[in-house]
């Protein structure tokens, strides 16, 4: 009896082994696939949503960034709301967005936190010129947004990661 008893118990180890081991395998190959859908190859150009945008310039003029003694300034348009986020290296920025046909934008309601740095000048033409903007252009990693669809008001370049929180 007690012969028996050990044989069972013997298959049912090797069956529940057995059996996890399959599912570790088929959870590992999910996750390998959503992995491969996640990486985007390198030259398919940014979206202009749920992309860190780094500051590079503001009307014509190319910009320190981080300008020193600050953080890094940055945007990102949220694509599961009108939101945007970022930074103007002092400043958490935040604001809505609505996209109008194929490159109009309208930015309304920004505004920041209100601490103090030194250096703070591109922070304040950052929100500013964000006001301005009526179009965008994506152009390779280059973000550019304009008035009147001519005049560059900011550029921006794709810092190319997964935005998680910010």
């Amino acid at each position: 009896m007690k012969a028996k008893l050990f044989t069972v118990l013997l298959v049912l180890t090797a069956l529940t082994v057995s059996c996890c081991n399959k599912m570790k395998k088929s959870n590992a190959t999910s996750a390998d696939k959503s992995i491969k859908q996640v990486t985007v190859p390198a030259a398919v150009a940014p979206s202009l949503l749920n992309t860190h945008w780094s500051l590079t310039g503001i009307k014509g003029s190319a910009v320190q960034n981080p300008a020193e003694g600050l953080s890094e300034a940055y945007i990102v348009f949220m694509p599961d709301s009108t939101s945007l986020t970022g930074s103007g290296g002092c400043n958490h920025l935040f604001g809505t967005y609505h996209l109008r046909g194929k490159q109009g934008i309208m930015i309304e309601q920004t505004g920041s936190t209100k601490m103090y740095c030194d250096g703070m000048e591109n922070e304040t033409r950052l929100l500013n010129s964000l006001r301005e903007a009526d179009t965008y252009d994506i152009s390779g990693d280059t973000l550019t947004l304009k008035k009147g669809g001519k005049i560059s008001l900011l550029s921006f370049v794709s810092a190319r990661q997964t935005v998680q929180d910010h």
